[in-house]
């Protein structure tokens, strides 16, 4: 009969501290909150780079333990192995988000991120060597640069008309005399890029009630922002892990039986839409007393 031994024991809790972090981030990163603090793609890469770092740290914890004759043991030369070919998959995927510059372009318009984020994480990237963040480092400028050139850099401002229920009062237009004196709409010679500009202001944090994709709404809006708003808006728009839309199919496939085959597209998406407010009704007005669905949570 197969025991346990204490050795197996102290494995099962170097295994569940790395998976743990695995869940965690993997949790973060699906977020299914409405107002879209987590789950956008900035999300996929700072979650990539943190299971690098600890699953690193814990290869390296290993491989010493595996080293010293008194702490050595059979399951903890298996972790050795199992924890570098994790690594090593990890380092796969990086490789692949590094030929990507709407990852980096994602955390650039992160307002508690921007560039920041990459000039502290490649501080030391010397010491990195495994992670080759040295190179890395250099590839994110060029690699932006390109991106907000060929698709950000030359979009023309679009003033946008406030929406209000009240009827609008048409103004008269300017005089001839007016329009001489303004020059609002003279731009300089050497206009000022709003990427690096973005770039070189300090980091914040948005309001708990804001989301980044109202964030960037509002400042789309302004003529020296307009621009970084469009590539803001952009990048919030793409979700970090397609795990909502596979929730979708899920449902789907609860609601479509072998004897509603025949439903249409439209009444489909009705049913989902239907079940779904009538959840969220329900929870905002304190008469839910089950849990509600990750997928349907505003929290």
């Amino acid at each position: 009969m197969d025991t346990l031994d204490s050795d197996d024991w102290k494995a099962l809790k170097d295994i569940m501290e790395i998976l743990k972090l695995f869940y965690d981030l993997t949790n973060r990163s699906e977020a299914t909150k409405r107002r879209a603090s987590r789950g956008v793609l900035s999300d996929y890469i700072t979650s990539l780079n943190m299971l690098i770092k600890q699953v690193s740290f814990h290869h390296t914890a290993l491989l010493v333990r595996s080293l010293i004759p008194s702490l050595s043991t059979p399951p903890t030369e298996q972790l050795v192995a199992y924890s570098r070919n994790c690594l090593d998959k990890l380092l796969e995927y990086f490789e692949k988000v590094k030929s990507t510059p709407a990852y980096y372009a994602s955390v650039v318009t992160t307002p508690q991120m921007k560039s920041k984020n990459f000039q502290e994480k490649c501080k030391n990237a010397h010491t990195w060597n495994d992670v080759k963040l040295g190179v890395w480092a250099k590839e994110i400028k060029l690699s932006l640069q390109e991106l907000w050139e060929e698709d950000y850099n030359w979009l023309p401002f679009i003033e946008l008309e406030p929406q209000n229920d009240s009827k609008r009062v048409r103004s008269a237009p300017p005089s001839v005399f007016d329009q001489s004196l303004d020059i609002t709409s003279i731009s300089d010679d050497e206009e000022e890029d709003q990427l690096e500009t973005w770039m070189k202001d300090r980091c914040f944090l948005l309001p708990t009630e804001e989301s980044i994709s109202r964030y960037w709404l509002r400042q789309a809006s302004y003529r020296s922002t307009h621009r970084i708003a469009d590539m803001g808006l952009d990048m919030a728009a793409i979700p970090a892990m397609s795990g909502e839309c596979e929730r979708v199919f899920s449902q789907g496939k609860l609601l479509i039986t072998g004897q509603r085959h025949a439903l249409r597209p439209d009444i489909i998406e009705a049913t989902q839409c239907l079940g779904m407010w009538m959840i969220m009704d329900r929870k905002g007005a304190g008469k839910c007393n089950w849990e509600t669905p990750e997928e349907l949570s505003t929290n």
